[in-house]
């Protein structure tokens, strides 16, 4: 009796073991819900969104640097040239909104302003370029700046000296031709990028 009482009692315990494995197995062998699927692409979807807007991040941060960079040259060349034509010039004959004229040399020494010793700086509106006007063959004697800004404008050939100006001002110290000294604003862009200039250049005469 006792042997058949230990064989049922092993018989039981067999079939919990049994039953339970077969659960457990199923359990582990189970697919993906719909709900772990979609949890699943949702972290994948952020995961990806992120990693985009960090490299266009980079990639914003990367060309704004080149384009200040390419703004900050412009600006050096165009003060360079400004400071150089006024310090070499015998007086400046007029400066405003977007020019500067200059009288460069007495080539005959006359101590006459010929239309050919006098140059003119101008920022054209519709391009934002910067042009040099000079023109040594030129004959007459310079007016005044209205007079020499028309013919200068619609008869010399221009010198680009820079592009993407949005704004130039020229103020002078004195009232021409005394006027010795000139303060300018330069305002320059590039895309979306924006950089104003201050300078300050005196003749040597």
């Amino acid at each position: 009796m006792e042997r058949n009482a230990f064989h049922r009692s092993t018989t039981v315990m067999r079939s919990v073991v049994s039953r339970r494995r077969r659960v457990a197995s199923r359990r582990t062998g189970r697919g993906f819900t719909l709900v772990e699927l979609l949890i699943a692409l949702v972290v994948s979807a952020m995961v990806t969104a992120g990693v985009a807007a960090m490299v266009s991040a980079v990639s914003y941060g990367t060309s704004s640097n080149r384009d200040l960079r390419v703004l900050l040259v412009r600006g050096e060349v165009i003060d360079s040239r400004i400071s150089e034509a006024v310090r070499e010039c015998r007086s400046i004959l007029a400066g405003g909104t977007d020019f500067l004229v200059l009288w460069v040399e007495d080539t005959d020494d006359d101590d006459i302003t010929d239309n050919a010793e006098v140059r003119l700086i101008e920022r054209d509106p519709a391009t934002n370029v910067v042009n040099n006007y000079r023109n040594t063959s030129a004959s007459g004697d310079y007016v005044d700046a209205a007079t020499f800004r028309t013919a200068a404008l619609t008869s010399y050939t221009p010198q680009a000296w820079t592009t993407g100006v949005t704004a130039i001002s020229f103020v002078l110290d004195a009232t021409p031709p005394n006027a010795k000294l000139t303060t300018y604003n330069i305002t320059l862009e590039d895309r979306d990028q924006s950089e104003t200039l201050i300078g300050v250049a005196a003749t040597r005469n």
